[in-house]
């Protein structure tokens, strides 16, 4: 999407990256340093190109880089941003980016705290319905309250953790949510089972 600033057409994509090749090692070498001064202006930044975009930032690599995460947060208006910011990504010396969150894979599994609340992958089962391409889920959760949005938000990033963002926003369709009920958990899947359900979808 094209902008003006006084008068003129700007390209938030392409000024979003020169930004960041002034202010790349600047990033991070504060990163180490800072609480929160560098992400904010790191956000700031990616919202002038569309206001869902995120970013999430890793520890460097073999390579001595960070990795740069570029996310939509879930929000599937804002996938081409995404897609748009990293193809129109330059070679960068200090950061990788990567186009949505990534799957995680963690012999000991994720654990999300959140504001008191800690949800993991063995507190949360499911069922399904194929739909072609997309599967319906019903979630059941442990503990689950319908009125306090921190399961949901958990959730998410519990399923972008499993099954990458890019998957739960295109192969996820219609979700709905339950309390967990113990003594019928035996005829639920695991959440972990997800993940080759998806997997085997055309």
């Amino acid at each position: 999407m094209k902008r003006t600033l006084n008068g003129k057409r700007i390209d938030p994509v392409g000024h979003f990256w020169e930004r960041f090749g002034q202010k790349e090692r600047e990033w991070s070498i504060r990163w180490e340093s800072e609480d929160g001064g560098a992400l904010d202006e790191l956000s700031a930044a990616l919202r002038d190109v569309d206001d869902n975009l995120v970013c999430e930032v890793g520890e460097r690599g073999e390579d001595g880089k960070r990795a740069l995460v570029l996310s939509a947060d879930g929000a599937l208006g804002s996938f081409d941003s995404v897609i748009d910011l990293y193809e129109a990504a330059p070679a960068l010396n200090y950061w990788n980016v990567i186009p949505f969150r990534p799957r995680i894979d963690s012999e000991e599994g994720v654990r999300i705290s959140m504001e008191g609340l800690e949800l993991e992958y063995d507190d949360i089962y499911f069922g399904f319905e194929s739909e072609g391409e997309t599967l319906d889920l019903t979630v059941h959760i442990r503990n689950f309250d319908a009125e306090d949005v921190r399961f949901f938000r958990a959730y998410c990033i519990l399923l972008d953790t499993l099954i990458g963002e890019f998957d739960a926003a295109m192969r996820i369709g219609e979700t709905k949510f339950e309390r967990l009920d113990e003594a019928a958990a035996q005829d639920l899947r695991p959440l972990t089972e997800l993940r080759e359900l998806v997997d085997a979808l055309e």
